[in-house]
């Protein structure tokens, strides 16, 4: 679910970095390691279809049964109509620090099919990269973080700190049951530091570390003036089209700058001084970034890409439908018009105030002999850590190990809602670590994780886990 932000264009693969005893231990198993891989990818863990409901218990006994190999004592954490997390916790000494950790096994569904290249849930090397359905979001971040606490607690005389992991099979959906139910795990959850393993790394020549994420509140609007579609030619020119109603609530959000117009829509925002912000990777390469994508940039006035995308809230209509949309045409004058809006929210902002802002605005905008219906599909809020806390720290130092690059910090765009819960239950402190990158077709068609990156990640969590063991 998480939103990769990481325009620099990519140039090639990284051959420095340090040589120890965690990367003989990866080369020696590698085979092993790989085919454990490939038996998580082919687990179709579509937790938001009923069809997969099995697959879904038989790839959390698959994790438990790993964890306990490892020395953790596991066990699966069900909820009423929801999908189970998998938990568990290796405990060297209580008085020694512990590191939480939070993964996903839940995956998006593979549609459209027929755009895949091979099956989705049957691993495929091309060019040393493995293509699946979760090769990169979330299975692949999970295995090599899996893979490196196996090889550090090999490694016993570096196990200086407690290891906890919990493995959400309700990510993509929103992490519904842990966000209702994580209260009740509250003691179990407890740690020092919180390692949220499902961002993006920029680039391995230029890495940057996620220490924060935007929140969001998603709603449905729905504009309705009469009880049945009609004929246009006998109706058109006396009944209001609820299409043309809603597209023009729709259009007078934004002013000609890009601005949120509705009232209060920016209060509260807590914004980076010019000191705190140059310690942000805010590096943007708009020539490459249009000819990735083929897109047309859209430009804040007076503000950085870089910066409206990570540090400043957006309101975005992310879908809208009405009337008759199949093939051929048909003469109507539709019923009712709805469409989807999704606000990516910065910390001091309220989701729920910014979901009634945002309702009261559309009731302004709409005629009141017009019928309007708005619910909420969801909220989250923002997170974002300080550049100067210990775990951040911790956390570049092992990146700036890892990849023999200096590194910088950086937020996502993207929204995982459960992370806030997270870090209240915990008591921890957060940062977001990962190597994704943007081009890895999470959530689309011929989604890939190169093997580079799968070793690259296991590098960077063995050095996290190093460092803070280092300050005991």
């Amino acid at each position: 679910m998480a939103c990769l932000i990481s325009y620099p264009k990519r140039t090639g693969n990284f051959r420095g970095g340090f040589v120890n005893s965690f990367q003989n231990w990866y080369k020696t198993h590698e085979s092993e390691i790989l085919e454990e891989y490939f038996q998580f990818l082919r687990f179709p863990t579509v937790g938001t279809k009923s069809k997969h409901h099995q697959d879904m218990q038989d790839c959390a006994k698959w994790l438990i049964s790993r964890l306990e190999s490892m020395g953790f004592k596991a066990e699966k954490w069900d909820f009423p109509h929801g999908q189970p997390s998998v938990f568990g916790e290796y405990i060297v000494d209580p008085s020694l620090p512990t590191i939480l950790f939070y993964q996903h096994y839940d995956v998006q569904p593979e549609d459209p099919v027929n755009l895949w290249q091979t099956p989705a849930f049957e691993p495929t090397v091309r060019n040393g990269k493995v293509y699946a359905r979760g090769a990169e979001d979330n299975k692949g971040q999970c295995h090599y973080t899996l893979t490196a606490i196996k090889a550090f607690l090999h490694h016993k005389e570096a196990t200086k700190c407690n290891i906890k992991i919990l493995i959400d099979g309700e990510e993509e959906s929103g992490s519904t049951s842990l966000m209702k139910h994580g209260h009740l795990y509250k003691d179990r959850l407890k740690a020092d530091h919180l390692l949220i393993v499902d961002m993006g790394i920029g680039t391995f020549e230029a890495p940057h570390v996620c220490i924060g994420c935007r929140g969001i509140v998603s709603l449905e609007a729905e504009v309705v003036v009469s009880n049945i579609d009609m004929h246009s030619g006998e109706h058109g020119g006396i009944a209001a089209n609820p299409i043309h109603v809603l597209a023009k609530a729709l259009s007078s959000i934004h002013d000609e700058n890009g601005q949120v117009v509705i009232e209060g829509f920016y209060d509260h925002v807590k914004s980076l001084s010019e000191d705190e912000k140059k310690q942000f990777d805010l590096a943007f390469d708009s020539s490459s970034y249009q000819k990735e994508f083929g897109v047309r940039l859209f430009a804040q006035k007076g503000v950085h890409p870089k910066e409206a995308n990570m540090l400043r809230p957006v309101l975005e209509v992310n879908g809208m439908w009405g009337g008759y949309t199949e093939e051929g045409f048909k003469t109507v004058l539709p019923a009712k018009a709805s469409c989807k809006i999704s606000c990516r929210l910065v910390p001091g902002q309220d989701p729920q105030r910014i979901f009634t802002l945002v309702k009261d605005f559309l009731r302004k905008k709409i005629p009141q002999e017009v019928e309007l219906n708005v619910k909420e599909h969801g909220h989250g809020l923002a997170y974002r850590a300080s550049t100067k806390s210990s775990l951040a720290e911790s956390v570049k130092r092992a990146y700036e190990k890892t990849f023999g690059k200096p590194c910088l910090f950086y937020t996502s765009g993207g929204s995982i809602p459960v992370a806030t819960t997270l870090i209240q239950l915990s008591g921890a402190e957060c940062v977001f670590p990962g190597v994704g990158f943007i081009d890895n077709n999470i959530h689309a068609p011929n989604e890939w994780f190169g093997l580079d990156q799968h070793k690259k990640g296991f590098e960077m969590v063995c050095a996290i886990l190093e460092d803070i063991s280092s300050l005991q």
